[in-house]
């Protein structure tokens, strides 16, 4: 009995032996075909769109946000008060300085003023009169001198009524864009009642403020440029025609003020609109310039792929993508210009990069961008 037990555990013995052999050895089998596996393969290359770099002229400027305003902008209202008879304009239209818009009753205005004329000439007889008596010694001087007052002030008083009638007739101080029309025939208008808003349009102003790290590069008709939201891809163009007297305690930043030509009459700025302002400074010459959508944004900083070149496992060259940090500049559209960190002519990834790594073998396909020009100019008013 106890050599068919030592048999039996011998038996047991061998197979649990044969069976971690097994397994000890098929995860041999599995560990290196895996490891020959992985010594063969190669990533495929990423495909990717590539675009050269380029030296272009550049246009620098400084961005800021401002308000339009016109010249001249005032609410026309009446000097005097009196029942509306007449209205000689139409809401929205251009008019000219001197032009005719309201008529108020000029009645009682010129009764006043033929009294006053009657007056005068009443006391101008009676001028007349005195100093003839008083030449041949009838009168005294005393009456002249009353003779001579009551003149003067009848005089005085046509000035006074010809100045009223005046009144009655609102003439526009100014030429320019009157607004909508808030007077009707028949009304009764006070003294101050508004009429309608008139606006100077061309040119027009536009006030923005610039950091007073950037004063200096400020100059009397120095070049803008402006847009609108209202007009999108139209630029307009403008000269800086004030500087402010004193910098903004609050924002640290100084007013301008530029003048802009509004006679584009497909795009008419208005006051009160919303624009975009860049104040342009001296051009700069061989800017190396690339698409916006060729740059990485990280916390640890900005960067390209550059194109580059090698001989891969099997004698072919190949290309691959190599990450270079750069110091970009100013935006302008889709451009966007390098300060430091790469070379006219380089070809840099400009689609594709997001499954990039440093040093991954790239294959191009076609991009969406071309190289930026030296010659692209923005639309003009």
């Amino acid at each position: 009995m106890k050599k068919k037990r030592l048999i039996g555990g011998i038996i047991v013995v061998v197979i649990f032996v044969i069976i971690f052999a097994l397994i000890f050895g098929w995860k041999a089998f599995v560990n290196a075909q895996v490891k020959k596996y992985l010594a063969n393969f190669t990533v495929p290359p990423s495909k990717v769109s590539v675009v050269k770099s380029k030296a272009v002229v550049w246009q620098p400027f400084i961005e800021s946000t401002g308000i339009l305003q016109a010249l001249n902008g005032v609410d026309v209202t009446p000097q005097t008060s009196g029942l509306v008879t007449g209205i000689y304009f139409k809401s929205g239209q251009m008019v000219t300085k001197g032009q005719k818009l309201v008529q108020i009753d000029p009645r009682e205005a010129r009764a006043q003023l033929d009294n006053a004329i009657a007056a005068v000439k009443l006391a101008e007889i009676n001028y007349h009169r005195q100093l003839r008596l008083y030449q041949k010694d009838a009168v005294s001087k005393s009456s002249l001198d009353t003779a001579t007052a009551t003149l003067a002030e009848d005089r005085a008083k046509v000035a006074q009524f010809q100045a009223q009638l005046s009144y009655k007739t609102v003439r526009a101080p100014f030429s320019g864009k009157i607004g909508i029309k808030d007077v009707d025939l028949g009304q009764y208008l006070n003294s101050g009642n508004t009429i309608a808003n008139l606006q100077t349009l061309d040119p027009i102003h536009v006030n923005y403020y610039v950091p007073e790290q950037e004063i200096s590069k400020l100059y009397i008709g120095q070049p803008v440029e402006l847009t609108v939201g209202t007009y999108p891809g139209v630029t307009f163009t403008g000269k800086v025609m004030a500087l402010d007297s004193q910098v903004s305690d609050q924002t640290k930043s100084i007013q301008v003020q530029a003048l802009v030509p509004n006679h584009n009459p497909k795009a008419l700025l208005l006051p009160g609109m919303f624009a975009m302002v860049h104040t342009l400074l001296p051009k700069e010459n061989d800017l190396i310039v690339v698409p916006q959508t060729a740059i990485t944004y990280t916390l640890y900083g900005d960067s390209v792929y550059v194109v580059a070149y090698r001989t891969d496992k099997k004698g072919k060259r190949e290309a691959y993508a190599k990450l270079t940090y750069v110091t970009i500049g100013q935006q302008r559209g889709d451009e966007v210009a390098i300060t430091q960190g790469l070379k006219a002519g380089e070809q840099v990834v400009s689609e594709g990069q997001v499954k990039l790594q440093n040093g991954a073998a790239i294959v191009f396909g076609q991009s969406k961008h071309e190289a930026p020009s030296a010659t692209k100019k923005p639309a003009t008013s």
